[in-house]
C-alpha cells in the first residue's frame, strides 16, 4: 500500500489498473517499457514510467499477483511474450483478452486443458448463470 492516504489509494488502484490491462504477472514499474507499453493506455502513470526507465530510476510497487486458477495455469500475456509475439499481434491478443475479460490458460480451455472453448474461440464473452429460488 502506498499510505494512508488518498492520493496512497488512487496511485494504488491506478498501478493495480495498469497491472489488470497488461494481464502480466509482474507490476508496471516491474515491467520492460519497451515490451510493454503497448499494452498499457496512454495516462500520466505511463508518461512517469517512460520517465523513470529513461533516467535509469527502478522503483518497485508491491501488487496483488493475478491468480492462477489451478497447478499447471499461466498467464496469456506471459505466455504470448515468453513465445516472442511481434508487438502488433500482442497488442491484438491482449484487446482480445481484455474483451473476452480473460487472464489465464484456464480462462480460455476445457477443463483438461487441451481444447480452447468454443465460445472463446468465436469471440463471445463466456456467461454464467447464477440460479436463485
Amino acid at each position: 500500500m502506498l499510505g494512508n492516504t488518498k492520493t496512497g489509494a488512487y496511485m494504488d488502484a491506478n498501478l493495480q489498473a495498469h497491472q489488470l490491462e497488461t494481464g502480466t504477472s509482474f507490476g508496471l514499474l516491474q515491467q520492460d517499457y519497451q515490451n510493454t507499453s503497448i499494452l498499457a493506455s496512454d495516462t500520466w502513470l505511463k508518461w512517469v514510467w517512460k520517465e523513470l526507465e529513461s533516467l535509469d530510476v527502478y522503483m518497485t510497487f508491491d501488487s496483488p499477483a493475478l491468480s492462477l486458477r489451478c497447478h499447471h495455469d499461466a498467464l496469456l500475456i506471459d505466455l504470448f511474450m515468453d513465445l516472442e509475439v511481434d508487438q502488433d499481434n500482442l497488442l491484438w491478443l491482449n484487446w482480445c483478452r481484455m474483451f473476452l475479460q480473460v487472464f489465464t490458460v484456464s480462462d480460455v480451455t476445457m477443463a483438461d486443458g487441451r481444447y480452447i472453448r468454443q465460445c472463446i474461440w468465436d469471440g463471445f464473452l463466456i456467461i454464467t448463470e447464477t440460479l436463485i429460488d
